[in-house]
């Protein structure tokens, strides 16, 4: 018995940090372009990438049965990620990817700590401990990063609030699969990143100077080549990364969430590869805070 509990434990955490290793390259793609293409167009391409590899998964899932009554919830949950998405990925510009991650991992706090309002989960008071923690280890990962003034500091929290609770919402949509979560949510993504496209155009070139701003606002340009390629590819990274996490979040509820904190190895990873960003003591500190936090408090919440 205890070790098909620790199975059926172990199968969600596993699946999250898939996800996570996953769309972290598109971490590192959206970064590298964000200087020459505005967000809602890479966000178009992304979903004009994900749509082959969306439609095999649900052919092979048997295609999509969703309940009347969640199609709305879920066309909800695909607006609140979209939200999460193009906030964080107009932080990139302005900060290093690793600042830019340790800001968002407010995200799994905010996970376990919403898991008792939104899905009646109890939270016991040691994972509320290590929650506190967690939020320590982010302010020591700050410290290197202090300099950061600029408004799109912010943007990173506002992704991290929206992901929370679209991740909860997950575990409220019993009726739908993990696929059908995940297509709805790329389809909103595409109709979403049209809808910006034309509201912004007005707007094109406006703020240049300010790297966030100018990411929203910047006309579309053809891309071709190598941008063109990455930019589709975000399309099957998303597809697959975002079926893990749903399937993650769907069958192990909040618990999972500390799993999240993986994604600051594979962010330290590519800003070493490609941006040559070296973390110091004090962001390996907070590191440590963070995973060990995060684990502990998904040990305990599963017991």
């Amino acid at each position: 018995m205890a070790i098909a509990s620790r199975q059926s434990a172990l199968m969600p955490a596993l699946a999250l940090c898939a996800g996570i290793a996953v769309l972290s390259a598109q971490d590192a793609i959206l970064k590298a372009i964000s200087g020459d293409y505005p967000v809602h167009e890479a966000v178009a391409m992304r979903t004009i990438g994900a749509l082959p590899v969306m439609a095999l998964l649900v052919r092979r899932a048997g295609g999509l049965s969703t309940p009347r009554g969640e199609r709305r919830w879920l066309t909800l949950r695909g607006a609140v990620m979209l939200v999460s998405y193009t906030a964080f990925y107009l932080s990139l510009p302005s900060m290093p990817l690793a600042s830019a991650i340790a800001l968002w991992f407010v995200a799994p706090l905010l996970v376990v700590a919403l898991s008792a309002p939104i899905t009646g989960e109890h939270v016991p008071r040691a994972v509320w401990a290590s929650v506190g923690v967690g939020f320590l280890g982010v302010l020591v990962m700050l410290r290197p990063g202090g300099g950061l003034l600029s408004w799109a500091v912010a943007l990173p929290f506002v992704a991290a609030i929206s992901y929370a609770v679209a991740q909860l919402m997950a575990r409220r949509l019993r009726g739908s699969t993990s696929v059908e979560m995940a297509f709805h949510q790329t389809i909103v993504y595409g109709v979403g990143a049209g809808m910006l496209a034309l509201v912004l155009a007005p707007f094109a070139g406006a703020f240049e100077g300010d790297p966030s701003l100018d990411f929203l606002l910047r006309a579309w340009a053809l891309p071709a080549g190598l941008d063109l390629a990455l930019l589709l590819l975000c399309g099957p990274i998303a597809a697959i990364g975002t079926t893990l996490l749903c399937h993650a979040y769907r069958i192990g509820g909040g618990a999972v969430g500390p799993y999240e904190y993986t994604n600051l190895i594979w962010a330290t990873l590519w800003g070493l590869v490609f941006w040559h960003e070296v973390p110091d003591v004090g962001a390996a500190i907070g590191a440590v805070l963070i995973v060990g936090s995060g684990l502990f408090a998904a040990t305990r919440n599963a017991a």
